[in-house]
C-alpha cells in the first residue's frame, strides 16, 4: 500500500512573492492556497515579521499577514471546514504538535502508512483522514515529516473556542494568537 497524501498538498517549491496586486490595492488574495503551502507561508512570513501584530483572523477562520501596508489574505479555515474537526482528530492533531519535527509517517506492513508521533501512533485510516481534509500537512512517502497544517492550527482553535465557551467576539483574536504561537520562530 502506498502513501496517499492530498493532491493539494504537493511540495511547491516556487518562492512567494509579497509584491500588492495593483488592481486591489495592496492587498494579495491566496485563498485556494493549497495546505502544505499555506503552511509555509505561515512559517515564512512569521519568521520575517515575528509580531503578533503581524495576523489579523476573522472569526470563520481566515487570515491575513500584514506587512507594512501590504496584506496577504488567506482562508485556509473556510475552506476546511473547522467545524467538522472531531475531538478524536483533535487529539490527534495535538500529539502532532506536541511532538514537533519528530513526527513522521510510517508504513505498518498490511495495514499501511501511519503516522508515528513519539511513543504514540496516529492509525492508517485517522492519518489518511488528517492528510487528506488538508489538517495535517507532509510531503508523503516513509519517513516523510508530518506537522499540523495552518489550517489544522486554525481548527483546532476554533474547536476550543467553541469548547470552552469563548464570546464569539473574541474568537478572532484566540484564532490569531494560536497561529502565532504555532508558527512563529522560538527564542
Amino acid at each position: 500500500m502506498t502513501v496517499t497524501t492530498n493532491p493539494a498538498a504537493t511540495a511547491s517549491y516556487r518562492r512567494y512573492h509579497y509584491d500588492p496586486d495593483p488592481a486591489i490595492g495592496g492587498n494579495t488574495a491566496l485563498p485556494n492556497l493549497p495546505p502544505l503551502e499555506a503552511t509555509h507561508l505561515a512559517h515564512t512570513h512569521l519568521r520575517t515579521y515575528p509580531t503578533l501584530r503581524s495576523i489579523q483572523a476573522d472569526s470563520c477562520g481566515a487570515l491575513t499577514l500584514l506587512q507594512g501596508n501590504r496584506r496577504i489574505a488567506l482562508a485556509p479555515g473556510t475552506a476546511i471546514h473547522p467545524k467538522r474537526l472531531t475531538a478524536r482528530q483533535a487529539n490527534d492533531l495535538l500529539l502532532i504538535a506536541q511532538v514537533g519535527y519528530r513526527a513522521h509517517i510510517t508504513v505498518l506492513p498490511g495495514r499501511g502508512p501511519a503516522i508515528d508521533a513519539g511513543l504514540n501512533r496516529i492509525p492508517p485510516a485517522a492519518a489518511e483522514r488528517l492528510i487528506r481534509s488538508g489538517w495535517a500537512a507532509t510531503t508523503g512517502g516513509p519517513g516523510a515529516r508530518v506537522s499540523v497544517s495552518l489550517a489544522g492550527t486554525v481548527a483546532l482553535a476554533w474547536r476550543a473556542c467553541r469548547d470552552q465557551s469563548v464570546p464569539s467576539g473574541e474568537w478572532a483574536a484566540q484564532i490569531a494568537e494560536s497561529v502565532f504561537e504555532a508558527f512563529a520562530p522560538t527564542p
